[in-house]
């Protein structure tokens, strides 16, 4: 199992809600905590490496991706 807190900058926020909407499958857990920032949790490495390019794909600008649990 792996988690991650991910916090993206204040004029993105309007994209964080769908986005946790869509990552929520099978093996990933995606909640959203704040207006900027969301915790996702996968069950191993794929899911997380895949979790990981669809934020960078979706996200424009800075993100702070802090590791919880690997």
């Amino acid at each position: 199992m792996k988690a991650i807190k991910v916090e993206v900058v204040e004029h993105e926020w309007d994209k964080v809600c769908s986005f946790v909407e869509y990552i929520n499958d099978v093996d990933v857990l995606a909640y959203q905590i704040s207006r900027t920032a969301f915790i996702v949790v996968t069950e191993g490495d794929c899911s997380m490496a895949r979790v990981e390019a669809m934020i960078a794909a979706r996200f424009e600008y800075e993100i702070h991706i802090t590791n919880i649990r690997k």
